[in-house]
């Protein structure tokens, strides 16, 4: 391994693979893999997966700890063209992209309605995750859940989180068949601590940060708002979504609730 030859030429199949698997959502699904830059997140999911490629800016320092099966060793010119941001960090890897998966009825979800900053949604997925929830829904539209700085914003938390796809159509009948209460973060809402509690799951709903949440959802749940400030028009959706995650799960499942 120590012996590999530097990957220098932009026009090298893996530094295609690499940008390819970055920037585009089928490439990501045909070769089911997920691309992740960033020491931070890399060792933050280390602990429990071995990578399936590790790639090395020239002359870096690889910690010991690092699980991989292929280890690859490229210049820094072409670690800027595969990390598509200005950075500092020299590691870069991939990871088999996690499948899908149906929920079951005794669930609480975050959903995810054509969300379209994939920094807001890596946001809330960490939250969703450090609070207890046991996944999202990601309706048609919103940004990809591999998408790189999804990965890197949730400091790979979307490894950890399950997710499930679909349309409109197919979260109303999910929530219906497993009678769960639509819960829509929205300005217009009201209090959390006014929900009244029953035994039911419920499913947290973040809308477009432009247009909010879709009226066919809206129409079917309850539309819950934080009390600001009256200087302050508005929180962004990770922020307000960040808190109601917590607040919902305190409030209406304590015995699921992360205490501090």
């Amino acid at each position: 391994m120590s012996d590999l030859s530097v990957i220098k030429s932009g026009s090298h199949p893996l530094i295609k693979h690499l940008v390819q698997l970055r920037t585009c959502k089928k490439y990501r699904q045909t070769s089911n893999a997920v691309f992740i830059e960033g020491e931070k997140v890399i060792f933050d999911l280390a602990s429990n997966h071995t990578f399936e490629k590790l790639i090395v800016v020239e002359g870096a320092t690889l910690p010991p700890s690092i699980r991989f099966v292929e280890k690859h060793v490229i210049s820094e010119q072409n670690f800027k063209k595969i990390s598509g941001v200005n950075t500092n960090s020299t590691l870069a890897a991939t990871l088999k992209k996690p499948e899908a998966r149906t929920f079951k009825s005794d669930e609480n979800l975050l959903i995810f309605d054509r969300i379209q900053d994939p920094g807001n949604m890596g946001m809330l997925v960490r939250s969703a995750l450090a609070f207890g929830y046991s996944g999202v829904f990601l309706v048609e539209g919103s940004v990809d859940y591999f998408n790189d700085k999804t990965v890197r914003t949730s400091r790979g938390a979307v490894f950890s989180l399950p997710f499930q796809e679909g349309s409109l159509q197919e979260l109303l009948l999910l929530a219906s068949k497993n009678k769960a209460r639509l819960l829509i973060a929205d300005l217009e809402g009201k209090s959390p601590e006014s929900i009244t509690k029953d035994a039911n799951p419920f499913y947290l709903v973040v809308g477009n940060e432009g247009q909010g949440v879709s009226a066919k959802i809206k129409n079917k749940g309850e539309a819950i708002t934080l009390a600001t400030h009256p200087h302050v028009e508005s929180l962004n959706v990770a922020a307000a979504g960040s808190i109601l995650l917590y607040l919902l799960q305190h409030l209406l499942q304590p015995e699921n609730s992360i205490e501090v």
